[in-house]
């Protein structure tokens, strides 16, 4: 038996910015919130992966973090910009755009349109 997918990941948001980080994650990166059967806040994407929010301090001096293939990364990138957030371009490790980005508590998201190739077998 082995495991077979992530189904969810999760970070850890203060009280205090729990509102900005669900903007964020909705608005910026395109997830859409549903309803949470614990934690602070439940979001999906895709095929239904899930990101939840937790209360905790956030993960400012983190390099941990979540990667996310989007559909359009230019116009995730420019969301991001428009909330205010840095973001910083990252090495082509396989030949292909990645950016990452901090949400408002400093949890680390990577961003790319492209996924890495799958290894050899």
């Amino acid at each position: 038996m082995a495991a077979i997918r992530l189904q969810h990941a999760s970070v850890q948001v203060p009280e205090e910015l729990l509102d900005a980080c669900c903007a964020f994650y909705e608005r910026a990166i395109g997830m859409e919130r549903i309803p949470n059967l614990a934690g602070r806040a439940w979001f999906r994407f895709g095929d239904g992966d899930h990101v939840h929010l937790l209360s905790g301090p956030g993960a400012l001096d983190s390099m941990g973090h979540l990667a996310l293939q989007v559909d359009d990364l230019e116009a995730t990138l420019g969301r991001c910009r428009g909330t205010g957030a840095e973001l910083w371009e990252a090495d082509r490790i396989w030949g292909q755009a990645r950016w990452f980005v901090r949400d408002p508590a400093g949890n680390l998201v990577e961003l790319f349109a492209v996924p890495p190739p799958d290894p050899p077998r």
